[in-house]
């Protein structure tokens, strides 16, 4: 449920931003988001997360992995001349974890989802590619990415991922809740 919750939180900000384009408006400088030079909406959000090893099979027995980082997201949004959006949401995040035996890690997440819209269709399709690792001085390792194809409607009232590659077990795909990659 975390990695819904967060995905879900990262896509309304996205929806939030893609209506403000559409509507001719943008956030402005101070908001949590602003514009760069290219007109891409970056935004920079803390976050934390819990992983156990009841959810990580990759993870030795009683691991309780608690991490915190910060989150940045790329949103580039175009239309063309033949009204086809196309969206990418770039997103890095990195921090540090501890464990339930005070060793320490330090992990890194990358999302990418690259999609495309073709009015009157309030559909997307797209590919996300996704990554959680983390190391460090304790017994825990995790090593998860998958590939999958995206399919939604604009409000996020669905969404379908189909993987087409998947290492470390990262979630789980019927539900999209997390397993070994809590981001």
């Amino acid at each position: 449920m975390r990695l819904l919750s967060t995905i879900l939180t990262s896509l309304a900000l996205v929806l939030v931003t893609h209506s403000a384009l559409a509507a001719g408006k943008g956030p402005s400088a101070g908001n949590a988001a602003g514009r760069n030079a290219n007109g891409a909406i970056k935004t920079e959000t803390p976050v934390t997360f819990t992983i156990t090893a009841a959810q990580c099979p990759s993870l030795p027995a009683g691991t309780v992995l608690q991490g915190s980082g910060e989150l940045r997201n790329i949103v580039n949004t175009h239309t063309s001349g033949r009204g086809i959006t196309r969206q990418t949401t770039t997103a890095h995040a990195s921090g540090t974890a501890t464990d339930q035996a005070g060793n320490t890690y330090a992990w890194v997440y990358a999302n990418q989802l690259n999609e495309t819209n073709t009015p009157p269709s309030l559909d997307w399709f797209g590919k996300m590619i996704d990554h959680f690792s983390l190391a460090g001085s304790g017994p825990a390792h995790i090593n998860a990415n998958f590939v999958a194809d995206s399919y939604h409607d604009t409000a996020y009232s669905f969404w379908f991922l189909t993987p087409q590659s998947v290492v470390g077990d990262p979630i789980d795909f019927t539900s999209l809740s997390a397993r070994c990659d809590p981001l």
